[in-house]
């Protein structure tokens, strides 16, 4: 009893220090007995509990806590397993913090994205890397040269392993841009609200008929990419300018095939013909909610052709700006930067008109060569 009770405070003193420190992390309690016989603390919403012990099976979850303790075997079990649970498989490693601007390593750079799940590729040894850091708000840039041909150092805007170019540039502009990114970055969320919740509506739609749904930039990807190759042929293409879908089958960014409607291009390709299955059925079902998923504009030209070829990688173009933006309501990265979105009329005015085809400038992409 007395060992019982010397490890119950044990127990509560690792617990209370790491509830102070991890409070909003993923973190995995295992105990024997249930939790409240050795803490009297509530459950921490964010934490994984797991207990046995009383060989009676239990799990709940839910917006208060998580407890799994439904995998007991009891006494006279004879199929024994073990089961498993999934935790979140990213981390911040700059969570804790405090808003401000902090000069920090290319490690520590790399190990932000590695953590954010965003693949990147830096290889520039030289400079130094400002995070700037605003209510959950991240803002990378560095201070370097750009080139053996530069006028001396510049501040540049980190997007991946690209830097791009910013108006203000000097050293002393970090304070503006620290000043200036909660309210950049509200206004992105504002831009893009209706067009994001679009895109969403049309993901839960493949992925309830069986696709993959992914978005990244202006597509979001139809089939689930088989396991050798790990990417999508078929897409649907929202247009930011004009809010219509495209359905298109595409190799590459250079061309496309591009279908009159979303059942033509399901109805065509075997990675898809579990999903047509799905789609005809509820079709009959209930026609009133399938969303329109056709190519717009030109229908009428098309007579009696069911796709058509197309060129180019206009596509492409305004889906890495798009992307772009995404990273900002998605990561909580801002990898774009456009002074005109720090104006309350122009955003309003973008958002009244129902599209952002104003905002929608190739120009805005900055690459290496333009730098």
């Amino acid at each position: 009893m007395q060992k019982d009770i010397q490890e119950a405070k044990r127990f509560n003193i690792i617990y209370t220090k790491i509830l102070k420190s991890l409070n909003k992390s993923r973190v995995i309690v295992l105990t024997h007995t249930k939790k409240g016989d050795w803490n009297t603390e509530t459950h921490n919403p964010c934490w994984i509990y797991l207990n046995g012990h009383n060989h009676r099976n239990f799990y709940e979850i839910n917006d208060r806590r998580t407890i799994y303790a439904d995998n007991q075997i009891g006494y006279t079990a004879k199929n024994i397993g073990l089961k498993y649970f999934y935790c979140d498989n990213d981390y911040d490693i700059f969570a804790y913090y405090q808003d401000g601007i902090h000069e920090i390593t290319r490690e520590q750079y790399i190990d932000f994205n590695r953590g954010k799940l965003v693949s990147m590729s830096f290889k520039r040894e030289d400079g130094t890397i400002y995070m700037l850091k605003r209510k959950s708000m991240y803002m990378f840039v560095i201070y370097c040269e750009y080139s053996k041909r530069s006028r001396g150092k510049s501040l540049y805007l980190m997007n991946g392993g690209k830097l791009g170019r910013l108006g203000r540039n000097r050293l002393e502009d970090l304070s503006y841009y620290y000043d200036s990114l909660e309210k950049y970055t509200e206004n992105i969320n504002q831009l893009l609200n209706k067009y994001v919740g679009g895109q969403q509506k049309l993901s839960e739609f493949i992925k309830h008929i069986g696709g993959s749904g992914k978005i990244h930039g202006c597509i979001v990807d139809v089939e689930r990419p088989n396991e050798l190759e790990g990417f999508s042929y078929c897409h649907l293409f929202v247009n930011p300018i004009d809010g219509k879908v495209t359905p298109y089958f595409a190799y590459d960014v250079n061309s496309r095939i591009v279908y009159k409607d979303f059942k033509t291009l399901l109805q065509e390709h075997d990675s898809c013909k579990l999903m047509a299955n799905n789609y005809l059925r509820i079709e009959k079902e209930a026609v009133q909610n399938l969303p329109i998923i056709q190519y717009s504009g030109r229908l009428e030209t098309w007579e009696n052709e069911d796709s058509i070829y197309d060129k180019g990688s206009y596509l492409y173009k305004i889906s890495r700006i798009i992307k772009s933006l995404q990273y900002c309501t998605e990561k909580n990265i801002v990898r774009l930067w456009n002074e005109e979105l720090l104006n309350y009329d122009f955003v309003t005015r973008i958002k009244q008109a129902n599209q952002i085809g104003e905002f929608v400038d190739d120009r805005l992409m900055i690459g290496e060569k333009d730098v």
